[in-house]
């Protein structure tokens, strides 16, 4: 069976569940799609607290909330900016993707 590919048109023959007709096809709608997708604040805060106790008063009651990760460092830290334009330095494991 031919079909169309759905990211550059060129007809192809179709294997099962084909719907691109190359690998660089695929990854450039992907890439596409993922960047329409992106937000200005496109991480979210994941820490209520951490092992050793509370965080500090101005990241109580963040979890959950939008973030941008605007700098990455060694040892696994990164900057974070949350909506209200307070910053932090914190690991990465405290922001996840949304």
């Amino acid at each position: 069976m031919l079909l169309s590919c759905r990211q550059c048109t060129r007809t192809f023959r179709a294997r099962h569940g084909a719907v691109f007709c190359s690998s660089a096809c695929r990854q450039r709608a992907y890439r596409r799609r993922k960047a329409g997708t992106r937000e200005s604040l496109p991480h979210m805060w994941r820490w209520r607290r951490t092992k050793y106790g509370p965080l500090c008063d101005e990241l109580q009651g963040r979890f959950g909330t939008p973030c941008r990760v605007f700098a990455r460092g060694l040892n696994g830290s990164v900057g974070v900016e949350f909506e209200d334009g307070y910053r932090v330095v914190a690991p990465r494991y405290a922001v996840r993707a949304a």
